[in-house]
């Protein structure tokens, strides 16, 4: 449902108010992500700070990551189907009765969901033109 609202529908409808400029997928797939990390905050509550700061950045992180595969596919399966192969792969936690990750299962994924997120902006740099400074 997420990618369903956020990238189907939200995305499409932020890039359209952009119009048709060079950053318009750019921006919606920004706005989006910010969005998509926020949404991830009630989820996490309960948890230790460093555990919802940790998934509040990789959810948007990842959400780059989604935008940019939609932008460039225009398939709104191909994120679809990356965010439940990924959701699947953190499913082993959803059934222990801890709330708290280890540290390092942390930083691993959040490393990792980053690099995801800085290779979608570079993706993106492809499709739109966009220059990225490093």
């Amino acid at each position: 449902m997420e990618e369903l609202y956020l990238r189907g529908l939200l995305q499409n409808v932020i890039e359209k108010l952009f119009g048709s400029g060079k950053h318009a997928s750019l921006y919606a797939v920004l706005i989006t992500s910010v969005l998509f990390g926020a949404g991830h905050i009630f989820g996490a509550l309960g948890q230790p700070p460093l555990t919802i700061l940790c998934k509040t950045i990789w959810a948007a992180a990842l959400g780059v990551y989604f935008g940019a595969v939609y932008v460039k596919t225009r398939n709104l399966w191909v994120p679809i189907i990356l965010h439940t192969l990924i959701d699947l792969c953190g499913s082993p936690v959803c059934f222990t009765s801890s709330f708290e990750y280890p540290a390092i299962a942390l930083i691993v994924s959040l490393i990792s969901f980053v690099l995801l997120g800085v290779y979608g902006l570079y993706a993106l740099k492809s499709k739109t033109g966009v220059r990225l400074k490093s």
